[in-house]
């Protein structure tokens, strides 16, 4: 009968009542069950926490999952500019463009207002993000310099930059609000780069 007891503990079973020297064998049995149940319960908790992590992790490295709105939604706004501009994304893109980067001003703006974001804080990877797509930009420095620009002619209030925003807005509005397709969305940033 013991030996039945032993091979359950091996397999996380009942806790043996052999080698007990109590006056109550039964409380002590109680009290044995009690500490191994609580101890397979934290063994299985702290399994399942790690199985989640390492899920979620792999999920993430994959890139599978992608919950977050506004990344699901910049990636909309990409392969929207991509069928738009075609091949006028693949040449080089003046980073002194003020409409340009008026119009990607624009673009950003009203992504980061649909999705409750701020322009300086928040918001700022969006900003990162498509001055990234438009200009192919590997060098952090270099992204830093364009953004910078981008700063200074918002502040400006340089006609040809505030042109370029207005554009950008409405017509990413334009495709979202009246689902234009978005070549006819994006016409004039392809006028603009032609």
């Amino acid at each position: 009968m013991f030996n039945w007891f032993k091979k359950k503990k091996e397999k996380k079973g009942f806790t043996p009542t052999k080698n007990q020297n109590s006056k109550d064998p039964l409380l002590d049995f109680l009290q044995g069950e009690m500490t191994r149940i609580a101890n397979e319960a934290d063994e299985k908790q702290i399994k399942t926490k790690k199985n989640t992590k390492s899920i979620k992790a792999k999920s993430t490295k994959k890139g599978k999952t992608k919950s977050d709105p506004k990344d699901q939604f910049i990636n909309h706004l990409q392969k929207s500019l991509k069928i738009a501009l075609g091949k006028l994304l693949n040449k080089d893109m003046s980073t002194k463009d003020k409409y340009l980067l008026g119009y990607i001003y624009g673009l950003c703006d009203y992504t980061n207002d649909l999705h409750g974001l701020d322009n300086e804080i928040a918001g700022i990877g969006t900003f990162m993000t498509m001055h990234t797509f438009f200009f192919k930009i590997t060098d952090p420095g270099e992204l830093g310099s364009i953004m910078g620009t981008t700063g200074k002619l918002s502040s400006s209030g340089n006609k040809t930059f505030l042109e370029g925003a207005i554009d950008g807005g409405r017509a990413l509005g334009n495709e979202k609000i009246y689902s234009e397709p978005p070549k006819k969305a994006y016409h004039k940033l392809i006028d603009h780069l032609s």
